[in-house]
């Protein structure tokens, strides 16, 4: 089930631009992450919809920079 998309709190999905807006990414980023496999989504009708629970994860899991 796809949960509304307003606010994060029990958000499952984001749209593209709600995921470029959260993680400070480009469109282009997102789609590069997207075919790479690093991240996944879910197609419902027109709309790409981003997994925000595994996009935390890849995100937490990248190497700090010092």
């Amino acid at each position: 089930m796809i949960e509304a998309i307003s606010g994060n709190i029990g958000k499952k999905y984001c749209s593209v631009k709600q995921f470029c807006e959260m993680f400070g990414v480009g469109r282009t980023s997102c789609y590069k992450l997207l075919a790479e496999g690093k991240i996944s989504a879910v197609k419902f009708g027109d709309r790409t919809l981003i997994e925000i629970a595994q996009a935390e994860k890849y995100f937490k899991n990248l190497p700090l920079y010092c």
